[in-house]
């Protein structure tokens, strides 16, 4: 338990000094951008978002998994680097175009491709537990990215464009550092090749793959689909306030990424995985508890300073809001467990029972607007948990059946 603990707390500072970086650019858009622009990006942003996913889906997390497999893992992970360091490469060309034509949609294709190279170098690290390097990935863009924000604030002319910018040169700046210092990561795909073997690499784990991206883009569904209906339905306004209430939960979002990126690699590890449920889960309610009794105690100065008094959070919004974030988080340790142990259409099935759900919802967003949202929002999360924990006593009740039947 002390490991889990010691490895679980490098982990949580590593995820908020990078994601704490994304949070302070995105509170310092709030009070850059109008209300209309605000939603704009927000939408903008989920769509993002639904690309970044499809990128783990398809190469980390089944990279998660095979690189702790027995054997030797050092090809695999040559050619993985060599397919990040070749997107690198695209997105300096593409960021090099997007500044000299000043074209917003060149830099945010850019920005998009050097997040999906970063998370590669994040999670390659967090796969073989090496903490401490994906940290320092993360003190390095924190300060990067600090700096940026200093120059936007008293520099740059602030704009959305160069605000996209800063945030790709400090990602790209964050990640080089890890290329040059370590010979397996520098390497291009350039060859005829190394592209086969990094073709033949993706049909062996293709069906590992194809549950990861389908559950990927299904779980994208329920935490972004009200991002396109408000917009649709009411107004980007209303969409800009919903953005601005999310970006409250979201320390407790990427306290769970951080936490359950390493779960996988735990559990193929662990002798006694459903204590480990156990214990992660009662983390996981006692956290949100505790952090939505300071954001009502703060509301006020986040009102007033944050958001420039622009958005008022209603302490019934934000107790539906981080109150409902608990059983998804849960849900979530769950189906950690089922890609440890290969069972990654377990995930897929439940996301798809998700992503349904969701769409029934969105009637209730179309005929309440906010209220029906957060009611949506809790359902869902609701539903995922009981699917999790139904699916987790099917598995384990069929595990413990599989070897009496071989008696």
């Amino acid at each position: 338990m002390k490991a889990y603990l010691k490895k679980g707390g490098t982990a949580v500072l590593d995820q908020v000094l990078f994601s704490g970086s994304n949070f302070l650019l995105n509170l310092f858009l709030v009070k850059l951008l109008t209300p209309a622009d605000y939603g704009l990006f927000g939408s903008l942003y989920s769509l993002y978002l639904l690309t970044v996913i499809v990128f783990g889906a398809m190469l980390l997390e089944p990279y998660v998994f095979y690189k702790n497999r027995p054997g030797d893992t050092r090809q695999y992970t040559t050619l993985n680097a060599g397919f990040a360091n070749a997107l690198l490469l695209l997105s300096l060309g593409l960021t090099v175009v997007g500044w000299l034509a000043h074209a917003y949609l060149f830099v945010y294709a850019s920005y998009t491709l050097t997040t999906c190279v970063i998370y590669f170098y994040k999670r390659h690290f967090l796969s073989i537990l090496s903490i401490s390097r994906s940290l320092y990935i993360s003190v390095l863009y924190f300060i990067l990215i600090s700096a940026g924000l200093l120059l936007l604030n008293y520099m740059i002319p602030q704009s959305l464009f160069n605000a996209f910018l800063v945030l790709n040169g400090a990602t790209i700046l964050s990640v080089l550092p890890v290329v040059l210092s370590n010979g397996q990561f520098r390497t291009v795909l350039y060859r005829p090749l190394a592209w086969l073997q990094f073709r033949d690499m993706i049909v062996r784990q293709k069906k590992y793959a194809f549950h990861c991206v389908s559950s990927g883009i299904l779980a994208w569904v329920p935490g972004n689909i009200y991002f396109i209906l408000l917009p649709l339905f009411y107004s980007k306004e209303l969409n800009a306030y919903f953005k601005a209430l999310q970006n409250i939960s979201l320390p407790i979002t990427h306290l769970n990424i951080a936490i359950v990126s390493l779960l996988v690699p735990f559990f193929i590890q662990s002798a006694n995985p459903d204590k480990l449920i156990r214990q992660v889960s009662g983390l996981f309610v006692l956290i949100p508890v505790l952090y939505l009794l300071v954001i009502l105690g703060l509301s006020g100065g986040i009102e007033h300073y944050v958001y420039n008094d622009r958005y008022d959070l209603k302490p019934l919004w934000l107790c539906a809001l981080l109150l409902g974030i608990i059983p998804e988080i849960i849900a979530n340790v769950f189906k950690a467990f089922f890609r440890s142990i290969d069972r990654p259409e377990l995930v897929t099935r439940i996301n798809l029972g998700n992503a349904c759900m969701a769409l029934l919802c969105s009637y209730f967003v179309y005929r309440f607007g906010l209220p029906g949202v957060l009611g949506s929002y809790v359902a869902v999360n609701v539903f995922n948990l009981l699917s999790s924990v139904r699916s987790y006593r099917l598995e384990t009740h069929q595990r413990q059946k599989a070897p009496l039947e071989l008696v």
